[in-house]
């Protein structure tokens, strides 16, 4: 059976171990460790530009700014459990 007759119900790492080359073989241990890290540190430089851009516009607009940090203030107030969502600060980051 191909590969893309088979459902993969887990995460990244389940794809890419289940993944083979035209020919049938797998990844290597090498290959596999370095698609990983490849896809982590794009990721995490992905995460820190995005939320350079956002502080840099925030900074920009005193009033977004403020209500982007009375609303994180309001939220972590309680230290009885993390908030769950922060609507107007994921707002700025999806616009960022």
């Amino acid at each position: 059976s191909s590969s893309s007759d088979t459902t993969i119900d887990g995460g990244l790492l389940d794809v890419l171990i289940a993944s083979c080359d035209e020919d049938g073989s797998g990844m290597s241990d090498v290959s596999l460790r370095d698609e990983l890290m490849t896809l982590l540190v794009a990721g995490q430089e992905t995460s820190a530009i995005l939320l350079s851009w956002t502080t840099a516009l925030l900074a920009k607009n005193l009033i977004s700014f403020k209500k982007a940090q009375r609303e994180a203030d309001n939220a972590y107030s309680s230290e009885a459990q993390p908030p769950q969502s922060l609507p107007y600060v994921e707002s700025c980051i999806l616009e960022a």
